[in-house]
Parts: structure tokens; C-alpha cells; sequence
């Protein structure tokens, strides 16, 4: 009931702003056509709508912005969204608790993914798996760097990664596309889409699986598990009018995995499944021409369920269950006051719902309603503003304000200068402020910063505490995560052969949620819990080079330096408090930490490096396109025991991966491609277990004439 009435305030508030603004607009000199939805537009120009919400040109943007086209995905031959993202400057695809991405040195927790601009559910451990995304249907992907909490709120504190979506524009149009490679992984999508007069419709089908691949083939168990799932993806758009347009769109993901595992002499059998579905509505009505208003209802739902059994007697060794809702509502007016000025107005409602074997009470629900404004202003021609705010009020953790703001400077025609200050905040997860979690065999429980002193109580009166720590009573409830972020960069376009982009970043970052015991079990284990800790910074420089020395040739180059750290490790080891034990058994020594030891979070590689080369011959309808990542060590694991990375034995060791793709027009609309992955067959069980090993692949692609 409380969730309608918000839908209707906000809906008859947006009606009555826009008709007032319209009449005002209406009244006004300007000639219509003169107005366009942000800056000019051209056809020939790329536009892109993540940065600011609404549409800009790219070169026009005041925020670091990149963008992957379709055409590039194609000649990469990717299957799946992380394949693609792996190979983008500043971004650092890694693998815990899943494959995530890594941008400006936060941890995949921290940057959102959106799909045409909704967020995506159902994260493990704060990791969003990428593979669960074909790109099949993608028509190009934005990458905005740098908290865009003023405009998504949380998770967006490192970035936004918006996966835009084909939308249908001839009146027939009809494609496929297989591959298959190594591992006896296949891939094979199918698309139809359609536009009669003021309606059009688009299909898209796709099917992915392998048999996994083991890297230990003297053992039983096998590295990656076999699996296959399959995506639905239709859309539907009816232009009511020149001033009203409806689009409405869904996504259905489905998959399941076998796996086999051991756990000394035993064998374990693993079985997996998940489904992932969302859909949307959007209702986009223009009240003048100066006046547009977009109301936006979403919904999704994502649901994992795992069970392993010992394979010798059927029993049962582990099993878990995790459901995930989202339900969204969110009402956009554009104000195109000028030529040179684009007011934007949001508020929306979310609500959320968790329900899961480790979580207190089974089930519990999350709801936040905000507000958000910015204005886009160009009072000079070589000169852009940008300023937004934006509002979040949370029923669990409070409210938070996240303001930025931007600009570009373009003194000449082959110069843009970008700076941008901003704040952005990641909210408390249901696993943060809910778990319920004890692991018996091991002797250890973690506690939910709400139930804490619940879940503390129940071991008591069963005997299973043996002290206090901390006084439960005493805590106070946890705070949503929060930074403040730098961003300046240039743009170096001197001729149409050559272009070089810089960024340079800093994201002072303060209230990280970590684990800390407050109790000790009997037995000796202890009783954790999540407090606001640490204090950390990640700041880098990132650089992308182009050069087109002939006609269809491109080399490319990014390159990205990043140093993230603990302020308040820093703090312990120049005090002396940080060290490492050496000496013998008998005969300890306390060495402490020299500041130049300290290697920094774990995960993250200081250096990372891509290198591109392609060539288009158009007249042949051939492209060859050579890709290689090289990523420096990063840091594994605390080997010594004082929790920080100091020592060369705790580094996992860098490596390169190098693809080749090779794609060749044929008759009638097919396309014939082969490649190889991993050409050099890097593979590592201990490091880089996610590596299989070289792939070669061969696929079809068709498109109707």
C-alpha cells in the first residue's frame, strides 16, 4: 500500500512540474528544432547516455567515459561480457567468489552493472558473475570511472558499467552466430527483429555451455565444472505519437552446473542452478518540446541453489539456497531550458528482498527512496559544467548524499581537458547487517551487525560461549561505506592517426566494513561480526595511446599504474606496530614492517597493460585483430600471519595472455571467424586456476541482407 502511494506522489508530482514547465517553455523564443535532448547531436558523432543520464555526445562529456561497440565485439569473437571487459584499459578482470571486474583499484563490489540502465541482482560475496552475460544482444557498452553515486547511488562508488542493448530499426532483420572451441565449449545465438510503422519487436536466443576443463588430470576432481544455460532476451517498443513512446523488455537466464571436488580420500559431486530474470517499462512522454519525462518500473529476481553430496554413500555435505528480489520505480524529467542548459529531476523507490539459508530470520527486506538533480551547462563554447547531488534514504543503515561535480575544457580543437570531484557511497549488504553464520567444523561463527546481540544470546543460553570480547550491547550499527574521489584527465587528438587519453585518479575511501571478533566460542573459536574499520586510497594514472600509421591498420595501447593501500596499516607500521616473526621456534624475533614492504591490497596488480593490433581491409572483408594483457604480480595471500602484504612469497606471480581473432566476409551475409585464445597456453593451478589452457575456436556468423 505504502509503495503505491509513493508511485502515485511521484507521478502526479512529475505531472505537475512538467505542465508548468511546458507552459512556461512553450511561451519561450526559441525555435523547437533548435532544441535537442543535451547538446547537439550528430549522426556521425557517439553517443552515450550512462555519464549524465541523458544523451551526450562522448567528446562532450565531462567525466571519463569509454565505450565499446558492437563492431569491436564482433571482431573479438567474445561470447560472454567478461571476455570483452578483460581487455579495456584501467579494468582488471579477477576471480573470487566468481569472475568479477575491477576498476581504479576497487574491488568488483564497487562498480555497478546496469543493463540498459537497471541495476543487475545477485552478487556472491560482493562479486557480480560476468559470465551469466552473453553478448549476443549488446549494441555497445559504457564504462563511466569514478563514483557515480550522485546519479545511481550505491554500489556505483567505483564506476558504472551500462550494457546497452540492441534496439530493432529495420523491418526485417534476421542473424545467428555459432563457436565452438576447445573444452567442447559451443555458443550458438539466433535473432529476429522487426518495425512496422510505430511498432518494433526484437528476439534474442542463446545458448552457451562447455564441459569445464581440469588442470590436475592425476585426480578425480576437476578444476571448472561442466554446465550450459540459456538467455531469452525480447523487447517490445510502440510509438503512441511523436510525443509518447512505450518500451518494454525482459531477460530470462537459466543455468545449471555438474562439478566433482575432493576433500581428502572422498569424492564430492556438485550440482548448482540459478535463475536470473528481470523485466522493464518504460513510459517516455514529452509535455513540449523543452519538456520530457521518463517513468521507468522494474523488476528482478535471481535465485541460486547448490547442493554436494559424497559420492561413495549418497550424504549429504553441503547445500545452500539464496533468492534475491528487486522491485523498482523511478520517475526522469529533462528540462532542456536552452541550447546550453539541461536541468534533470529524479525520484524513485526500491525494494528489496532476501531470503537464505544464512540469514537471520530467513528472510528480510531492504527499501530506499531518493531523489537526485543535476544541471548540464555549457556557458561558454569551449566550456562544459556539470553538477549533480543526489539523496538515498535507507529503512537499515540512514541517508547519504552524494554530490559531484564536472568539467571540460576545450581550449583547442585537438586538446579536451576533464576534471571531476565527487563522493560515492556503497550501503551495507543483507550479508553485512543479516548473516547468521557458524561453521561447525571449523569452530567459528559470524554475526550480522543487526542480530549480533541476538545470535550472541542464543549461544550463550546453549553454553557455547566461552567470553566476551566486546559487549555486544555496546555496538553501534554500521554505516554504508563512503569516498571522496579526484579525476583529471586530457584528450591529445593532434591528427586523425593519433590520439593519446590520460586520467589520473585518487578515491579516498573511509567506513569499510570488515570483520572483527567480539566473543570467543568454547573451544576456542571466535565470534566475528562487521564493524566500520578501515580507511583505504587507491590512486593510479591511466593512459590509452592509438595510432593509424596505413588505412585499415590500428595499433593501441592502455596502460594503467595503481597503488591502493590501508591508511591505518600505514599508520601501525610507521609506529612500529606491524611486523613479521623470524628467528627460530625457540627463539622468535619481532621484525617490524618497513613502509616500503607494504605491498597494498591484496588482488591487485600495480601494473596492467594492453596491447592491440588490428586490421580491416573492407574491400576484402577481412579483419585480423591480435590482443594481448599483461598484468604484473598482485598480491595472494598472508603467508606470516600479520594480515598484510609484505613479503615476495605472498605475491602471485604476473602473467600475459595473448588472442587472436581472424574474421573473413564470405557470400549473402556470413561471416566466417577463428581464433585463438591463449595462444602461448598460460596456465597456473595455484595462481590462476580460472586459465584452461590455449582454446581454438572456429564460428559462423550470419546476418540477413
Amino acid at each position: 500500500m505504502a509503495y503505491r502511494r509513493f508511485l502515485s506522489l511521484l507521478f502526479g508530482i512529475s505531472l505537475t512540474i512538467e505542465t508548468a514547465l511546458g507552459q512556461v517553455k512553450e511561451a519561450a523564443s526559441e525555435k523547437p528544432e533548435a532544441i535537442k535532448d543535451s547538446v547537439k547531436t550528430a549522426e556521425s558523432r557517439e553517443i552515450v547516455v550512462t555519464a549524465t543520464r541523458t544523451e551526450q555526445e562522448l567528446e562532450n562529456v565531462a567525466i571519463p567515459v569509454s565505450v565499446i561497440g558492437k563492431k569491436r565485439i564482433e571482431q573479438q569473437g567474445a561470447m560472454r561480457l567478461n571476455e570483452v571487459l578483460e581487455e579495456q584499459t584501467g579494468l582488471a578482470i579477477i576471480h573470487d567468489h566468481g569472475t568479477g571486474v575491477q576498476m581504479q583499484g576497487f574491488a568488483p563490489a564497487y562498480t555497478l552493472i546496469l543493463i540498459d540502465g537497471e541495476p543487475v541482482i545477485g552478487r556472491t560475496a560482493g562479486t557480480l558473475e560476468l559470465t551469466r552475460f552473453t553478448v549476443a544482444n549488446i549494441e555497445r557498452i559504457e564504462i563511466v570511472k569514478g563514483p557515480s553515486s550522485s546519479l545511481f547511488g550505491s554500489e556505483a562508488l567505483g564506476g558504472v558499467i551500462n550494457i546497452i542493448t540492441k534496439q530493432a530499426e529495420e523491418p526485417l532483420k534476421l542473424g545467428f552466430n555459432t563457436r565452438y572451441g576447445s573444452f567442447n565449449t559451443a555458443d550458438l545465438s539466433a535473432t529476429v527483429e522487426g518495425k512496422v510503422d510505430n511498432f518494433s519487436a526484437s528476439l534474442i536466443l542463446n545458448r552457451n555451455s562447455s564441459n569445464g576443463y581440469d588442470l590436475t588430470p592425476e585426480t578425480e576432481s576437476r578444476t571448472a565444472p561442466e554446465f550450459y544455460n540459456y538467455t531469452i532476451n525480447p523487447k517490445l517498443c510502440y510509438k503512441f505519437s511523436d510525443a509518447t513512446t512505450l518500451a518494454l523488455s525482459a531477460r530470462w537466464l537459466t543455468e545449471s552446473q555438474q562439478g566433482i571436488a575432493q576433500t581428502g580420500a572422498r569424492l564430492i559431486d556438485s550440482k548448482e542452478s540459478l535463475l536470473d530474470w528481470n523485466v522493464s517499462g518504460n513510459l517516455t512522454h514529452r509535455f513540449s518540446p523543452f519538456v520530457k519525462t521518463t517513468l521507468r518500473l522494474y523488476g528482478s529476481r535471481y535465485e541460486n541453489n547448490r547442493t554436494s553430496t559424497y559420492r561413495d554413500d549418497g550424504s549429504l555435505f553441503s547445500a545452500g539456497a539464496f533468492d534475491q528480489r528487486m522491485n523498482k520505480a523511478e520517475v526522469q524529467t529533462d528540462w532542456f531550458m536552452s541550447n546550453t542548459n539541461t536541468l534533470t529531476l529524479g525520484a524513485g523507490y526500491i525494494d528489496e528482498r532476501v531470503t537464505a539459508d544464512r540469514i537471520y530470520g530467513g528472510t528480510r527486506t531492504m527499501n530506499t527512496a531518493f531523489v537526485y538533480a543535476q544541471d548540464e551547462f555549457i556557458p561558454l563554447a569551449w566550456l562544459n559544467l556539470t553538477a549533480s547531488f543526489r539523496f538515498d534514504r535507507n529503512s537499515d543503515f540512514g541517508s547519504q548524499l552524494s554530490p559531484r561535480i564536472a568539467m571540460l575544457l576545450k581550449p583547442t580543437t585537438w586538446l579536451a581537458l576533464r576534471a571531476s570531484v565527487g563522493s560515492g557511497f556503497k550501503a551495507p549488504t543483507f550479508q553485512q547487517l543479516y548473516l547468521d553464520f557458524t561453521n561447525a567444523q571449523a569452530g567459528y561463527s559470524v554475526f550480522g551487525s543487526t542480530n549480533v546481540r541476538e545470535s550472541i544470546a542464543r549461544l550463550q543460553q546453549s553454553g557455547l560461549v566461552q567470553s566476551i570480547l566486546l559487549d555486544p550491547n555496546q555496538l553501534q550499527p554500521i554505516r554504508a561505506e563512503s569516498s571522496v574521489a579526484f579525476n583529471i584527465g586530457a584528450d591529445f587528438t593532434p591528427s586523425q592517426v593519433f590520439t593519446l587519453k590520460v586520467n589520473f585518479f585518487r578515491n579516498n575511501v573511509r567506513d569499510l566494513i570488515d570483520t572483527q571478533p567480539i566473543a570467543v566460542r568454547s573451544g576456542g573459536g571466535n565470534i566475528f561480526t562487521y564493524f566500520n574499520l578501515n580507511r583505504v586510497f587507491t590512486q593510479g594514472i591511466e593512459a590509452e595511446v592509438a595510432l593509424k600509421p596505413l588505412s585499415g591498420l590500428t595499433f593501441s595501447a592502455g596502460y594503467q599504474l595503481v597503488d591502493a593501500k590501508d591508511e591505518g596499516v600505514l599508520e601501525k607500521i610507521r609506529e612500529g606496530r606491524i611486523g613479521r616473526t623470524e628467528g627460530t621456534v625457540l627463539n622468535p624475533v619481532f621484525v617490524p614492517i618497513r613502509e616500503s614492504e607494504y605491498g597494498g591490497l591484496f588482488g591487485r596488480s600495480r601494473h596492467l597493460l594492453n596491447v592491440k593490433v588490428l586490421y580491416e581491409n573492407e574491400a576484402v572483408g577481412f579483419s585480423g585483430f591480435v590482443r594481448g594483457v599483461i598484468r604484473s604480480r598482485y598480491g595472494f595471500a598472508d603467508l606470516n600471519g600479520n594480515l598484510i602484504l609484505d613479503n615476495d612469497n605472498e605475491y602471485a606471480p604476473g602473467y600475459a595472455i595473448w588472442d587472436i581473432t581472424l574474421n573473413q566476409k564470405l557470400w549473402a551475409g556470413f561471416t566466417l571467424q577463428a581464433g585463438i585464445d591463449n595462444m602461448f597456453n598460460q596456465t597456473d593451478i595455484r595462481y590462476t586456476p580460472f586459465l584452461p589452457g590455449r582454446i581454438v575456436f572456429v564460428g559462423v556468423r550470419w546476418q540477413s541482407l
